[in-house]
């Protein structure tokens, strides 16, 4: 049996003869601007299978997730703008300096005065706040994560309702903003309503502890079974009779 470290050695000799002069065409010609975006890919495909403890799958995806990082660290490498010896090197400091109670002379009893201790060391290396006086959140988040995190810091600095009738009545009012935008036909207030209206329901979200992620996930999952149910009773394409359709799904909905 192969253990940790001999294993990721294998993998990162494969992933160099792959770069290699008498490599694979496709993956030589990667920079780190192609292979970032699939970094993204794998982890949310380590996700699912997690979601579905698929022991397998989660293993595959692992695999995945660590090829991408191999990939993006020696092409960078040999772009000469990354290595995975400075990015390993920079978060083991960090975890060291992030942790003095593991590595230092501090005490932390809790998970809470890790947390605090954490964040307490993070506004010191100024990473914490940005200049619109939130708390620093990665920009390049999925788009309800983002607004999520966004609300909780708003929410912590005191900027949030009393009540979840609060974010309710909010969530009616850009609703009715979307309608107004829709029957003026303006394109761009339109687009501007809908991202309010979002982020409103964000909030909402928040309010009723429903992870806004994991809601929508399950509603894409209710729509593939009822169309499924649809497609098995109907015939489908652009000619089909949509009252013959909307009944059908009405059927897979009561059904349910």
């Amino acid at each position: 049996m192969v253990d940790d470290d001999e294993a990721l050695a294998r993998l990162r000799r494969t992933v160099a003869e792959l770069l290699g002069p008498e490599g694979c065409p496709w993956d030589r010609a990667q920079t780190i601007e192609t292979l970032a975006p699939y970094v993204v890919e794998e982890a949310w495909e380590l996700l699912d299978a997690v979601r579905r403890g698929d022991g397998d799958a989660i293993a595959e995806e692992f695999g995945d997730v660590l090829m991408v990082l191999f990939l993006l660290g020696l092409t960078g490498r040999r772009m000469r703008r990354l290595s995975l010896a400075q990015a390993a090197n920079g978060v083991r400091e960090k975890l060291v300096r992030r942790h003095p109670h593991v590595f230092g002379d501090a005490r932390c009893a809790t998970s809470a005065e890790v947390k605090e201790t954490w964040d307490k060391i993070k506004r010191a290396e100024g990473k914490a706040i940005s200049a619109d006086g939130l708390p620093a959140v990665a920009p390049g988040l999925p788009a309800l994560m983002l607004a999520l995190k966004l609300g909780k810091a708003a929410a912590k600095l005191g900027f949030d309702w009393r009540d979840r009738g609060g974010p309710l009545a909010k969530v009616t009012e850009e609703w009715q903003e979307l309608r107004d935008a829709v029957a003026a036909g303006d394109a761009g207030a339109t687009a501007r309503e809908i991202g309010d209206l979002l982020f409103a329901i964000v909030n909402l979200c928040r309010w009723t502890e429903v992870d806004p992620e994991e809601a929508l996930r399950a509603a894409c999952t209710r729509f593939r079974r009822r169309f499924g149910k649809v497609a098995a009773a109907c015939t489908l394409g652009p000619d089909a009779d949509l009252g013959v359709l909307q009944r059908a799904w009405d059927k897979a909905k009561e059904e349910e």
